[in-house]
């Protein structure tokens, strides 16, 4: 990642994740245990906007302009965000390649991930409701479930970014 953001003209901001699964998962956990506040300005947003940037730059590069469109396009119904056909045509032919990316990512990408590494309500999942609490210890048995499911998780997303390393590794 860092190569390809360096091939981008771009910066990693300094940080303690040596993997990039590693930060995805961080903001993902937190997501899922609530209260999450990854602000766009944080440091954990920063290094996955500017990585992700670098990989659709470097994953679209080679494509032509009717193709670059079709893959900006699905990318936006991944995101379930509508954008009318003339902003995708202008993105794929009035401006160059990372120019659209950086705007597919200032004005689709970020608003979608800020959505999701932002609680804008107060202690949504993580909160006991009077009457309703449980143990400590069986508070501790749920944590210590849900710390082995991520740990799961993560290695799955290791072994599938083993295999894609490999893949683009065998094609160069």
């Amino acid at each position: 990642i860092e190569a390809l953001v360096k091939a981008n003209g771009d910066t990693l901001a300094q940080s303690n994740y040596t993997d990039l699964i590693d930060l995805v998962i961080e903001i993902y956990q937190a997501h899922c245990l609530g209260d999450e506040n990854y602000p766009i300005y944080s440091t954990e947003v920063d290094v996955l906007a500017t990585a992700l940037t670098a990989v659709l730059n470097y994953a679209l590069a080679d494509l032509s302009a009717d193709e670059y469109m079709i893959a900006i396009t699905f990318i936006c119904s991944v995101l379930e965000v509508e954008v009318p056909s003339w902003v995708i045509s202008f993105a794929g032919s009035g401006m160059s390649k990372m120019q659209g990316v950086d705007m597919l990512m200032t004005g689709i990408v970020m608003p979608v991930m800020t959505e999701f590494t932002v609680d804008k309500t107060p202690a949504d999942n993580n909160v006991t409701l009077p009457g309703y609490g449980k143990t400590a210890v069986e508070s501790e048995s749920f944590m210590d479930k849900v710390r082995k499911f991520f740990n799961e998780v993560a290695e799955f997303f290791r072994s599938v970014f083993f295999y894609f390393q490999k893949i683009f590794n065998a094609a160069i």
